[in-house]
């Protein structure tokens, strides 16, 4: 009793006067810290000083004093003794605490992060110290020293599988929005997270919030504007295959102020030729000539998507021939679908399209003829054109 009176003395004081002379605060820091580690095995006084550190640290004035004569080391170490979720919550709030001081991030040591991944693995079904992981990695991450650290392939593994898990929980997703933001400043980390799916990921997510599949939206849209436009300056095409493009859409009109900053910043990034306007993933893979992109998106969802309008009303055909993206007119020609342009060069496209098609089809037929007439009939109409299209592996070439 007399040692958590003693801890509750010293948190009441560091918290109601922060701005004492240095040497009694500092006397008081080491008298709560002498505490902390005369009981590192009493889980609930070492829970009791963790949760006054958590008081004490959300001053930025005391936490260069606290990570001075080592908390955070004594923190981590207390985060690998014990299994009380209470505890991990507490000491990675503190963690994160600390970490908010840009000055200081630097003084975190390896096996602070190390700790922090092992509360995460231990306790990755528990959604609030999830959230508090991540953001303390956040943190630690806007630092070039730690982000290496942070950001391996493995750990990364780990950190989508853990978000995937929680992803219908608000603050984790909010988090870890903001987590994969602070990796993305350099191109090697951005590279990494797009080769394990992080458009994925987010796309998952932001359709979570759209569908308001979510506990608890708090501050998402915002941490989802902030990654999408941090990634939208060199991975244009996969907010498009991922369908992102509605997503940014969808953000702009359901937020205010920086949000839709962002989302204009995001649009400008990946297709910088188009204005802002409602539109579709599918109308600027075609507007762009992405198509490859086009192709993934007819493969993944299907011909419905050729039937979406802009806010002209209309078509990806037509938003094509407009931006006389000639290899998406060809192509659509080829595949069989009907459209037509004033333009005279388009015109010429879409006819070589259509006579392209047509050749296609009959070197096919032939390569059928040796077969039964019922059965080259019946393999002729199997799948639609497009359907057909898509199967070609070969890329067509037109000569302009």
């Amino acid at each position: 009793m007399e040692v958590r009176l003693q801890v509750k003395r010293i948190t009441s004081d560091l918290v109601l006067h922060p701005e004492e002379d240095d040497t009694l605060l500092r006397s008081k820091m080491c008298a709560l810290m002498k505490i902390m580690r005369s009981v590192a095995n009493d889980r609930v006084i070492l829970q009791l000083c963790l949760h006054s550190l958590c008081q004490i640290s959300m001053n930025p004035i005391l936490v260069d004093k606290f990570l001075t004569i080592g908390c955070h080391q004594d923190i981590a170490r207390a985060l690998k003794m014990h299994n009380s979720w209470k505890l991990a919550w507490y000491g990675c709030s503190t963690i994160w605490n600390l970490s908010k001081v840009e000055d200081t991030r630097d003084r975190f040591d390896g096996k602070t992060i190390e700790a922090l991944f092992f509360t995460l693995e231990k306790h990755q079904s528990h959604s609030k110290i999830v959230s508090t992981c991540l953001s303390a990695l956040s943190e630690l991450g806007l630092s070039d020293i730690h982000r290496s650290t942070i950001a391996t392939r493995n750990q990364l593994k780990r950190i989508f599988a853990i978000i995937r898990k929680n992803a219908s929980d608000g603050f984790v997703a909010s988090s870890g929005c903001g987590l994969i933001a602070a990796l993305a400043k350099e191109y090697r980390t951005e590279k990494l997270m797009v080769d394990l799916q992080v458009f994925s990921l987010l796309s998952m997510l932001a359709n979570h919030w759209v569908n308001r599949m979510m506990d608890s939206s708090t501050n998402f849209d915002l941490m989802l504007a902030k990654t999408l436009c941090r990634l939208s300056r060199k991975f244009p095409k996969h907010l498009v295959r991922n369908r992102l493009i509605e997503v940014l859409f969808q953000l702009h009109e359901n937020s205010i102020g920086e949000v839709k900053t962002l989302c204009n910043l995001a649009f400008l990034s990946a297709a910088p030729k188009i204005s802002f306007s409602k539109t579709s993933s599918i109308h600027i893979a075609s507007a762009l000539g992405w198509l490859d992109e086009l192709k993934y998106l007819l493969q993944v969802h299907g011909e419905n998507d050729l039937n979406l309008l802009n806010f002209r009303n209309e078509s990806p055909m037509d938003v094509a021939c407009d931006y006389r993206s000639f290899p998406i007119i060809f192509w659509f020609s080829f595949a069989g679908i009907r459209f037509d342009h004033f333009d005279p060069k388009v015109r010429i496209i879409i006819k070589r399209g259509k006579l392209k098609k047509k050749e296609n089809e009959l070197k096919f037929a032939l390569a059928l003829y040796p077969l039964q007439g019922d059965v080259a009939k019946l393999v002729l109409s199997f799948g639609t054109r497009i359907e057909r299209a898509l199967s070609m592996k070969r890329a067509l070439s037109i000569s302009l």
